[in-house]
């Protein structure tokens, strides 16, 4: 039918739902199936519609939406005038006792004049008549045939109800409109079938394939690499050759892992390969040597050997002409016998393994740096043609790795002139360039002179512009150079160098801030494939700690930076100290202790064997970790006398005596407290400081500890190892060693000449340098602390010289200097109990007691090497 406005089609009659035949009026029905008696000709249309029986509904649905309800009139079949309404119901009833595909087959033959006008009054003759199902259908099949309803227009078919929508204007719109849509679908479901193909394998996979990787490593890094832990990381390692069987990466990550956990042979399998010599303890010659094992090649060759099949379907190799039972594939022999290729990323992994700094290595078998070297000169020596890798990417490494065995061995001038040949070729040559800054830092540590570096650094930074692609290691490098760079009157007045950067006009230890910032933005990948973040730099992180510590004066901030170093690396023991030296000066001693604890279980002799496989370990090597125990030591001295006064009590009786009351236990408590400080210092010095200032610090604390046990020779012992321009610069050194004398000159009298004589010089020497220094101050005020601390210390240096002249048995000069005491103490407003004690009893202590034969000496020694206010 017509599919204009109020028009419906029977192509889909499975969409209709229709009245059932009982729902029909007689009339309608009638005309629309019922021939006419006497003409043969087909009868004029009326305008009333058409409505299918019901039986249409038992059709398949084709989903479809549904047609309105026709507007427009259609063609239909005239209704015979010589049926009756009786035999209209006849028929109905008869129909509904027909199979229902028969009856479905009736009615639609009699709608859709598939017969003539006599054979269908002829067949709703016999229906009505009452003939049989089976009857009926032998004569429908007779006069109908099979038909196909699809068909529409055949011949004698001139009464067709309607026509196909497609045909008319609005369905073809419809028709180009699906078609449109439809090839629009396809191309969207190609695109959507390419993307995921795509994305699967450039991005899915990988990514699940680097997981498993990171997920096997994780178990080596944390648990080890022995027994059930590396079975257990073996199997991450199968499952990720099931993603790439021949894919190196999984290779030389893992490899990469166990050379860190110190699991060498693990390690070279990965990297190279396991080699077994066939049969049992079989010894075969090799350069006129025995063998038995195949690790014994790595360390004897100064070549790489020439590994070729013997037999493939057994996994026979011969390596120099020496048979071996591949046993299992590493990168190398995969690449190389398999694939019939060298990558430069295995040879240059190969390489960093043979010339491993780490210490543990050095006794290994596969410690070998000739052949180490070897594989670095073959990256050098490709030919072109070579499928190997692309650009100069690998070739640079190469030449870093050489340059850095000579740079290992610290035969930093030879390294230098190595890398220097690469850079007088190629100035932008990154590795070139980082391999200079790191040989010069060397040199400026050995003679501080800093021109060179900056000279270079300078050039890298303004005039090539190629700062910003340093390696991490080598920012953080700098940036502690910068950190550590003499103040600016020193690189005047020491070097003539300018403090200021010539062209942005900061100053020059600013550069370390700018280096930081650079190494945060920086992502690189190191030869095994592993990723480094610069915003995950432990090393970066305990560069900025350092520069709000000792550049910006910033302590709070340095904690903080110090917190992420550690965060990020749980063996920087360097950032642990600085936050506990942080502590410290911020009076946070349980705090220290707590951080200090931490750090000694990173300082073993295995832990600092074990660093060196990544460039950041260098400044953990080179780290003072002897500082451990010292500031530990210190941390714990700190706060046992963090109640003893200052200077201002050096002129009231019995200062050292009160104090020692104060402590919780008494004497007792406190000597054993020292003792256990003094047992830290002791670890420290095995150790060795490097520290000049934590050195001389230790000595005069631990003098300090033995002095106030009254264990006066060995106090000395350490105050005499003080460096002599400490000594010179910090009066308490002079101070405390005077005391320690004249206690000794009144236990020994044999030698109380000497102890006696040695003491006065000591404090005649400070007699001199105060006095020089007090003539500036014309009007002592006892509210300045440099005043009274000056003041102070005269007044007890004279009190003291008073006494040992009186031990001496020199009445005039003692007497002399007791006034001369109560004279400076008179000028800062204070009381000189000791001074004036000493003059009433002046030569009068033969008739004493024994505690009061003896002059009485202002003996209190300030706990700090320099005084400091609490």
């Amino acid at each position: 039918m017509n599919s204009g406005a109020g028009d419906f089609t029977l192509d889909n009659p499975g969409d209709l739902k229709p009245p059932s035949l009982s729902e029909l009026s007689p009339k309608t029905t009638l005309e629309a199936i019922s021939p006419k008696v006497t003409p043969k000709k087909p009868a004029p249309p009326v305008s009333e519609p058409v409505f299918i029986p019901e039986e249409l509904d038992e059709l398949p649905s084709f989903d479809a939406p549904e047609i309105p309800t026709p507007a427009a009139p259609v063609s239909i079949v005239q209704k015979p005038d010589d049926i009756s309404d009786e035999e209209l119901k006849a028929l109905r009833s008869r129909l509904w006792e027909f199979p229902k595909e028969l009856r479905k087959r009736i009615i639609g033959a009699i709608i859709e004049d598939k017969m003539s006008y006599e054979d269908t009054r002829e067949l709703v003759s016999d229906i009505i008549g009452g003939d049989p199902a089976s009857t009926i259908e032998k004569e429908l099949n007779k006069k109908v045939g099979d038909y196909n309803p699809e068909l529409k227009g055949e011949k004698g078919s001139s009464r067709t109800v309607a026509t196909r929508p497609s045909y008319t204007e609005a369905g073809r719109r419809r028709q180009a409109q699906l078609m449109h849509y439809t090839r629009i679908g396809a191309l969207a479901a190609l695109a959507f079938i390419i993307l995921t193909t795509v994305s699967y394998y450039s991005l899915i996979k990988p990514f699940l394939y680097q997981n498993i990787i990171d997920d096997g490593k994780e178990i080596i890094m944390e648990k080890g690499c022995r027994g059930k832990e590396r079975e257990e990381a073996e199997k991450f390692f199968k499952k990720s050759l099931e993603y790439y069987p021949e894919g190196i990466d999984s290779f030389l990550q893992f490899g990469d892992a166990y050379k860190r956990k110190g699991c060498y042979d693990f390690a070279f399998e990965k990297f190279y390969g396991r080699l077994e010599i066939p049969g049992n303890g079989q010894k075969i010659r090799w350069n006129e040597m025995e063998i038995v094992s195949g690790k014994e090649i790595w360390k004897n060759t100064e070549i790489v050997p020439i590994i070729k099949w013997a037999d493939m379907e057994k996994n026979l190799v011969r390596v120099d002409a020496i048979p071996f039972r591949l046993v299992e594939h590493g990168a190398y022999t995969i690449t190389h016998l398999k694939q019939g290729k060298d990558y430069a990323r295995v040879l240059l992994a190969l390489g960093d393994f043979h010339t491993n700094p780490v210490n543990r290595f050095k006794e290994s078998d596969y410690k070998n740096n000739l052949l180490g070297i070897n594989y670095y000169q073959r990256i050098l020596t490709f030919q072109p043609q070579m499928p190997l890798f692309s650009g100069d990417e690998y070739i640079s490494k190469a030449v870093l790795g050489i340059g850095n065995v000579y740079y290992y061995q610290r035969d930093y001038y030879k390294s230098l002139d190595y890398f220097e040949k690469i850079i007088r070729n190629d100035p932008y040559d990154i590795n070139g360039q980082s391999g200079v800054i790191h040989n010069l830092i060397k040199i400026y540590q050995k003679t501080n002179d800093p021109r060179l570096l900056l000279q270079q650094h300078s050039l890298i930074k303004h005039r090539l512009k190629i700062e910003e692609k340093l390696p991490i290691h080598t920012l953080a490098r700098l940036a502690s150079f910068y950190i550590d760079l003499p103040v600016s009157n020193d690189l005047r007045i020491q070097y003539n160098v300018s403090p200021v950067d010539p062209v942005t006009g900061t100053n020059l230890r600013e550069r370390s801030l700018e280096a930081l910032n650079i190494l945060f933005s920086k992502k690189e990948k190191d030869i095994y494939g592993n990723e480094k973040d610069g915003k995950t730099s432990s090393e970066g992180y305990y560069q900025r700690g350092r520069y709000y510590r000792h550049v910006a004066r910033q302590p709070r901030m340095a904690l903080k930076q110090m917190e992420y170093a550690y965060k990020y690396n749980p063996a920087h023991f360097l950032a642990l100290n600085e936050r506990a030296e942080l502590l410290m000066e911020l009076y946070d001693y349980e705090g220290a202790m707590e951080h200090l604890r931490l750090a000694m279980n990173t300082i073993s002799d295995d832990a600092i064997n074990a660093l060196g496989d990544q460039p950041e370990d260098e400044t953990l090597l080179e780290g003072d970790r002897a500082s451990i125990p010292y500031n530990a030591g210190k941390a714990m001295y700190l706060s046992l006398i963090r109640d003893v006064t200052s200077s201002n009590a050096w002129l009231r009786l019995g200062e050292l005596e009160k104090y020692k009351t104060k402590t919780n236990s008494g004497i007792q408590g406190l000597a054993a407290v020292m003792e256990n400080a003094e047992d830290l210092f002791r670890q420290a010095e095995e150790i060795g400081l490097k520290d000049d200032q934590k050195r001389n610090e230790l000595y005069y604390y631990r003098g300090w500890s033995r002095y106030i046990r009254s264990n006066f020779e060995d106090a000395l012992t350490d105050w005499e190892r003080i460096d002599p321009k400490w000594q010179i610069q910090y009066s308490n050194v002079a101070i405390a060693r005077a005391h320690a004398l004249y206690h000794l000159g009144i236990k020994d009298e044999e030698k109380r000449s000497d102890y006696l004589e040695t003491a006065l010089g000591e404090l005649i020497f400070l007699q001199e340098k105060l006095s020089r220094e007090i003539q500036n101050i014309h009007n002592p005020n006892p509210g300045n602390k440099t005043h009274v601390g000056l003041y102070a210390q005269l007044s007890m240096i004279e009190n003291n010289m008073g006494a040992i002249y009186e031990m001496m048995e020199d009445e005039q000069k003692s007497l002399t200097h007791y006034w001369k005491s109560m004279e400076y103490s008179k000028k800062i407003s204070r009381e000189n109990e000791i001074a004036h004690l000493n003059i009433q009893l002046n030569f009068k202590r033969k008739a004493l007691e024994d505690k009061e034969r003896y002059p009485v000496i202002m003996d209190y020694i300030s706990p700090h090497i320099f005084e400091r206010s609490n």
